[in-house]
């Protein structure tokens, strides 16, 4: 976390740098006056820094929550903790004096206030998924709602939490998301093809069982390349296309299957012997 202090408020809240306090088993967001003395206002920004490059790029996130465990609760006036971005230069990793300046950070993100501040994991949702970053290291600034308004304290107003340097209650970031379906080349050259998704029904009248062709989805006459690198998201070209309502065999057990073939409609082969070909099976049931 980073500290500024001084004899006047406002200029303790606009400052332009503070003081760096790192490697402790706690952090301190908030702010505070002290009474009478050379530096009373105190100010406190705290930041979290969590590895979410092995996120996978293609994906969907549906729910953040970051886990802020209690250390101790110094504040007689409550006020929200606010989670907020100032991303992807700051804060800096390692932090830096001057990411102390409250000009690098704007929004809210998520919050929770410290009149339900209790012990063990505090949890705030995060709202803005965008700040998640799937190549690189998400890095969020925690501040004092009170800090951000820049309403003068006239006590105690800070709460200390737990950092990785803790022995227990580490900061956490629980990201939930669906990994989207994709075909990516992780090769040397640039690939060719012609994408074929269907709907499969399993027809279990026969004997033995076995998976039959119910819709046509997408099946390419023009070949499409996927270039060294990149990739081809498949739900963006499936979403929408069909529904329960134009399958043809009614309830009972499906599979999508999506194939990614040669002009000969043979499935292309990868260089490890598999077939660029996936499949997943769901149930219909009216």
């Amino acid at each position: 976390y980073i500290k500024a202090g001084g004899g006047v408020y406002s200029s303790v809240q606009s400052a332009s740098s503070g003081t760096i306090y790192s490697g402790l088993s706690y952090m301190s967001i908030g702010q505070n006056y002290g009474g009478i003395g050379l530096n009373p206002y105190t100010i406190w920004r705290s930041y979290v820094f969590f590895n979410t490059s092995t996120i996978p790029e293609n994906m969907a996130i549906t729910d953040v929550t970051l886990s802020l465990y209690k250390s101790s609760d110094m504040s007689v006036v409550d006020f929200d903790v606010v989670v907020q971005n100032g991303q992807p230069t700051y804060p800096h990793d390692p932090l830096v004096s001057t990411d102390y300046n409250k000009n690098y950070y704007s929004g809210n993100g998520g919050s929770f206030n410290t009149n339900t501040f209790s012990d063990g994991y505090n949890n705030i949702s995060l709202s803005n998924y965008s700040w998640i970053k799937t190549d690189d290291w998400t890095k969020l600034c925690l501040r004092s709602s009170r800090d951000i308004s820049a309403i003068q304290p006239t006590g105690f107003e800070y709460i200390y939490v737990n950092t990785a340097d803790g022995a227990t209650g580490i900061p956490k970031l629980t990201i939930e998301y669906k990994n989207q379906s994709k075909i990516k080349n992780v090769g040397d050259t640039n690939i060719s093809g012609y994408l074929l998704m269907q709907i499969d029904y399993y027809d279990t009248g026969e004997e033995p069982a076995e998976w039959i062709l119910d819709t046509i989805v997408i099946n390419e006459t023009t070949p499409r390349t996927i270039n060294i690198s990149e990739q081809l998201a498949l739900d963006l070209i499936f979403n929408g296309q069909v529904n329960t309502n134009d399958l043809e065999n009614g309830d009972g057990t499906y599979r999508v299957y999506a194939a990614f073939r040669d002009s000969n409609g043979d499935v292309l082969i990868c260089d490890d012997e598999t077939a660029l070909e996936a499949w997943y099976e769901f149930e219909v049931s009216t």
